[in-house]
């Protein structure tokens, strides 16, 4: 449907689901091609038509009348001569929103667009394009429960039959007709010969008794003069839909890029054939799945500066890379750091979306010039799923085992005329993709060979109203995988002797290194606590700096060695990061931590 849509010269900008509003006619006349061209079975203008995806162009408002009248522009032309199935794909938007959902709150989703397609008129409700089958389960439920319809369940795999969350085909034969799913089914995400690799896993892992279908794309698509065109010819089309016909498949059709040319090219094939006998044979015995350690045996950790506890105090010092090409002037301060007593420099990823040098880039040199273990930030921003697991098979590669799994600040906030935030994962997932690669498996399963070796890190904010929610959010963390936590910047010992006791009650502990960021002026403690997310200041350490004037260098300095001693006991590090360009400043509070450790030694 997209793809005639948009081979009408309709932008990409606007909402094809609301074109159903809009433009009735041409999505009449795109049913009537495919009906003319022999398709006995249209699917609805309703992929994207749910609320929280409608939202993008600021029509969820009219979520109801768009799937409504998506089913009866399609009813209205398939008349009694075809079979009408809703549209529904997954719950998302360009800001990821659905991460933050319930299931429950899914469900609502879902309901209501599926009862405006049913009141349409729809024959069935068509679950597609899904990767995660516990969205898929939501959907299906709803539907049985509010539509009554059968329900064609349908998940996008890749080559060797996993789905961009790890699903396997099987798993979805094995679980969904017991949910009472009427089709099962492949659809998308490759063209018709590497469908045709999952059909055969899914016509005989999947009950004979229950049909299965099979969309595959029109094969991949090629860029011309800006445009994209799927250039499979209809012919060859035709005759992978054979094929698929006789392993068994009861409902034939395409995904992306399938004209009503190729669809005159399956039905003229297919007439008169029968889908192939099926056989269900037993999958193979898995793999257990081994469950993500959150703190492993330091046997098992790669070397870092984890391997210093419980010996002594970890001091962690940030050195970002630059906004030029001039690097060396960085891994001077890594030597500099070094040799006062840091541990280990952590890096970050174009902090608040601003563009600096690659930060791997950046550990590299700092590795080869200053010989220092480095901790490299992996922000959820800017890489999507091929691209970070892309990334962390070449950090391993490169022998580079400590990163620090966030999601990172939205791109909107660094003011880069043109870029987008990806966010395909966010903290939690990202932690998850990484423990999955310590296993040796990328997220859809294919094996890596060898195992990546990677301590995961984390973020904590104790600068917050409920400690214990934050505590929470760290003990599902480190069930996902995570074996320790950096803090944003603290300024209240209090803050942490109430994040100490809250921490007691983690069923797996984890070393949680203190922030440590020394204020330099009022100005500067305003900003951090009024525009950056996560830091909150105490009113009366605002008053002293505001009191100390010209001196404000030097009170914060006195204020962050406060917390430093204060928090000595409670914490097993501290995590400092240098204020605006004023390193020394680092500098002497890790020498300053160096000798609290020396002093209670004696």
């Amino acid at each position: 449907m997209g793809t005639l849509i948009y081979s009408k010269g309709v932008p990409t900008r606007v909402s094809y689901d609301e074109l159903n509003l809009s433009s009735p006619g041409l999505i009449r006349s795109i049913h009537r091609d495919y009906l003319q061209a022999g398709a006995e079975f249209l699917e609805t203008n309703t992929f994207g038509a749910n609320r929280l995806h409608l939202r993008d162009y600021g029509c969820e408002n009219e979520t109801a009348a768009i799937n409504y009248q998506g089913a009866k522009l399609a009813r209205e032309v398939a008349g009694a001569a075809a079979w009408v199935g809703g549209s529904v794909g997954p719950i998302r938007n360009r800001n990821r929103e659905e991460r933050t959902l319930t299931a429950d709150e899914k469900a609502a989703v879902f309901a209501e667009q599926m009862t405006a397609l049913a009141d349409g008129g729809v024959d069935a409700i068509v679950l597609e394009t899904f990767s995660d089958i516990e969205d898929l389960l939501i959907g299906l439920r709803v539907a049985r429960e509010k539509t009554g319809l059968p329900v064609v369940c349908q998940m996008t795999f890749d080559e060797k039959g996993g789905t961009l969350r790890g699903v396997k085909v099987e798993e979805m034969a094995e679980v969904l007709p017991g949910r009472g799913a009427a089709v099962l089914g492949v659809n998308c995400g490759r063209g018709p010969l590497g469908v045709l690799a999952v059909v055969k896993r899914l016509a005989s892992a999947a009950d004979p008794a229950v049909p299965i279908a099979a969309f595959p794309n029109a094969g991949y698509p090629e860029q011309v003069d800006g445009r994209h065109f799927y250039l499979a010819n209809p012919a060859y089309i035709a005759e992978r839909a054979v094929d698929m016909i006789a392993l068994g498949v009861n409902l034939i059709g395409g995904c992306c890029g399938t004209t009503p040319a190729d669809v005159a090219a399956i039905a003229a094939a297919a007439k008169g054939l029968s889908p192939g006998a099926r056989v269900r044979i037993p999958a193979p015995a898995a793999e257990p799945k081994a469950e993500p350690s959150a703190a492993p045996a330091a046997a098992d950790r790669a070397p870092s500066f984890l391997d210093a506890l419980p010996r002594r105090k970890v001091i962690l010092c940030e050195i970002d890379p630059p906004k030029t090409l001039e690097f060396e002037r960085m891994v001077q301060r890594a030597r500099e750091a070094k040799r006062t007593g840091a541990d280990a420099i952590t890096i970050a990823d174009n902090p608040l979306a601003i563009l600096r040098m690659s930060n791997v880039a950046m550990a590299l040199h700092m590795r080869e010039g200053a010989g220092v273990d480095t901790l490299i930030h992996l922000s959820c921003r800017d890489k999507n799923l091929i691209g970070m697991q892309s990334e962390l098979m070449g950090l391993s590669s490169l022998g580079f085992h400590n990163v620090l799994a966030l999601t990172g600040d939205p791109a909107s906030v660094g003011g880069q005329l043109g870029a987008t935030s990806v966010f395909d994962l966010h903290s939690f997932t990202l932690i998850s993709l990484i423990s999955g690669m310590n296993r040796g498996v990328t997220l859809s399963g294919s094996a890596l060979k060898r195992p990546t070796a990677f301590n995961v890190g984390c973020a904590f904010n104790p600068n917050t109203k409920s400690m214990r929610t934050q505590v929470k959010r760290l003990e599902k963390k480190a069930s996902l995988g995570a074996t320790y936590a950096l803090t944003q910047p603290v300024y209240d010992v209090g803050r942490v002797r109430a994040m100490v006791s809250e921490m007691a009650s983690l069923s797996s502990p984890m070393p949680v290194f203190l922030g440590i960021f020394p204020l330099v002026s009022l100005r500067n403690a305003e900003y951090l606590h009024n525009e950056v997310p996560g830091i909150q200041i105490p009113d009366e350490v605002r008053a002293r700096m505001a009191a100390a004037g010209e001196n404000g260098v030097a009170e914060g300095l006195r204020i962050a060695k406060e917390v430093i001693e204060g928090a000595f006991d409670l914490v097993p590090g501290f995590y400092v990061i240098p204020p605006l360009a004023k390193f020394d400043v680092a500098l002497e509070l890790i020498d300053f931590v160096k000798g609290l450790s020396s002093a209670r030694e004696r």
